[in-house]
């Protein structure tokens, strides 16, 4: 058996965290005013047994979903988890890749905007210091970071590389055939960004010519 086990709470499935060298750097903040509350709500998410333990939850892996960023049943089920799961002892990884919906993280989104401009973040609460985060801002263009998963006691924390299971998923899903590229995106992208990611496509297409069949010509 492992000494890290990592589960999916409440679904099917597998994961495990990339091993690089080092850790990005964070930023890490301190927040008085937190979010929490009683709360009974329950959502999926990914979890670091201790099997020393009896299997106890060390940390959980939540990643956002379009539906907890909009209003309604998703976002309420989003947040009552992360207020439950910031009053115990377990400690919190929030990742958020969307750009789209309001913010839903457990850091106040004024405190983080303070620190850098960002179109993805993720923050990590540690059970030993609520008020204090440990943030990895990125933009579209950056490569995604490496990131520190909180573990138990004085273990040394494990490292998560968030860019290879991204491309994975990437290809295994076949987006690049079924997201339309050519189309403006959702919210719409600066104008420098927006050049800049037609200018990846079009690479990215001419590097795989065998998957993207030429329009048909007409005939004059």
């Amino acid at each position: 058996m492992p000494d890290l086990w990592l589960q999916r709470s409440r679904v099917n499935g597998s994961g495990g965290a990339g091993s690089p060298d080092q850790a990005a750097s964070p930023i890490v903040i301190e927040v008085d005013d937190l979010p929490i509350g009683e709360v009974e709500v329950r959502q999926a998410y990914l979890e670091i047994l201790d099997r020393y333990q009896e299997l106890k939850v060390v940390t959980a892996i939540e990643v956002v979903s379009p539906s907890n960023k909009r209003t309604g049943l998703g976002r309420s089920m989003y947040m009552a988890e992360h207020r439950a799961l910031l009053e115990s002892n377990c400690n919190l990884v929030e990742i958020d890749l969307l750009r789209e919906g309001r913010h839903v993280l457990a850091v106040p989104e004024v405190e983080a905007r303070k620190q850098a401009s960002y179109d993805y973040l993720i923050a990590v609460s540690r059970s030993t210091d609520r008020h204090r985060f440990e943030l990895y801002p990125c933009t579209l263009r950056d490569r995604l970071p490496t990131i520190a998963i909180p573990l138990a006691g004085g273990d040394k924390d494990a490292l998560l590389d968030l860019q290879p299971p991204m491309e994975r998923t990437y290809d295994d899903g076949s987006y690049m055939l079924r997201i339309k590229y050519d189309e403006p995106c959702i919210p719409p992208l600066s104008a420098e960004d927006q050049a800049w990611a037609s200018e990846q496509w079009a690479k990215y297409k001419a590097a795989h010519p065998e998957w993207f069949r030429s329009e048909p010509q007409q005939a004059e």
